[in-house]
């Protein structure tokens, strides 16, 4: 008898745990799907209303405290003419830690108020990527337990 309160109660426990990860991975996933597509918008936007230019990262530190986040000063690679005189050093974050100085990147801005910009850090596709397999993770696990269940009810 006391065997069957045991087993009862680590089955309910591995269920919690089991609605914990799924809602978990769920989550995270959904939140990281919101990100990468409210950025990718974003660019977009920034791509279809401005003008892009190349840019070099010349500063790169880590935001004080250090809460994962990178403060990034871009400059235009070329100097030319056709460059506003405005767009000089843009500062920006971004959490992408895979950015050393010297890389170049693209940049967007509005040639009517060259002040507004978008830097593309290339973040949305990742977290995009990211989000699906999560979600996926997350959805494959919770039709595994749900087969698991039937399978165990039949017998």
């Amino acid at each position: 008898m006391q065997q069957d309160r045991k087993a009862s109660l680590l089955r309910r426990i591995g269920r919690i745990l089991l609605i914990f990860a799924v809602l978990l991975l769920l989550g995270y996933g959904l939140l990281m799907l919101t990100l990468g597509f409210v950025q990718q918008s974003e660019i977009r936007k920034a791509q279809a209303k401005g003008t892009a230019v190349t840019v070099h990262i010349t500063e790169l530190e880590h935001t004080v405290p250090d809460n994962g986040a990178l403060i990034v000063v871009v400059e235009p690679a070329d100097k030319s003419t056709d460059t506003p005189r405005e767009i000089g050093k843009t500062f920006a974050t971004t959490d992408n830690r895979n950015l050393a100085v010297g890389d170049t990147l693209t940049m967007y801005y509005d040639p009517a108020n060259p002040t507004d910009r978008t830097v593309d850090f290339g973040t949305a596709a990742p977290r995009i990527r990211s989000g699906c397999i999560l979600c996926g993770s997350g959805i494959l696990l919770l039709a595994a337990s749900i087969i698991l269940r039937i399978r165990m009810h039949k017998a």
